[in-house]
């Protein structure tokens, strides 16, 4: 995972002897589980071109009843094994029904900021909680280790 002091900015995708490659939440190719801080709501953070050009992206599979309200704010969930649990992601800008399926589509504004990525922290392990985030046990006491790098232009 990719961070910075305000939230998750993608994952790596390439890597090299002293460099990296990452691929940010924005894009089409990304998705992230997620949960509503306020309400364990669960869902999958996607980009998608549209959303792109305007820095949100969204969340779908939310159930058709979650409960999730403009301004809530999501964070990882730790299941999928890339991300640990409870790194900040965004807020929700918008709400509306899946024209696709049954269930809900968030869209969210990003808590990092895109526009000035001067410097991010990777982190190349953790160990987490998260496979009883489903039953409501789990503890955000996820181990971290990281390195802080400058972000190339």
């Amino acid at each position: 995972p990719v961070v910075t002091a305000r939230g998750i900015v993608g994952s790596v995708t390439e890597v090299g002897l002293n460099w990296c490659k990452a691929t940010t939440i924005l894009e089409y190719t990304s998705s992230v589980g997620v949960y509503c801080e306020r309400s364990g709501a669960l869902g999958l953070c996607e980009g998608t071109y549209e959303l792109r050009e305007r820095s949100l992206c969204r969340i779908s599979y939310l159930d058709e009843n979650a409960d999730v309200r403009i301004g809530d704010r999501f964070v990882t969930s730790g299941l999928g094994s890339v991300f640990p649990m409870g790194l900040a992601v965004g807020e929700v800008r918008a709400l509306y029904p899946d024209s696709y399926g049954r269930g809900l589509i968030a869209e969210i504004a990003p808590l990092a900021d895109f526009t000035d990525l001067s410097r991010v922290m990777v982190i190349t392990g953790f160990q987490s909680d998260a496979k009883n985030l489903t039953d409501g046990t789990a503890s955000d006491s996820s181990e971290t280790k990281h390195s802080e790098t400058e972000a190339a232009e």
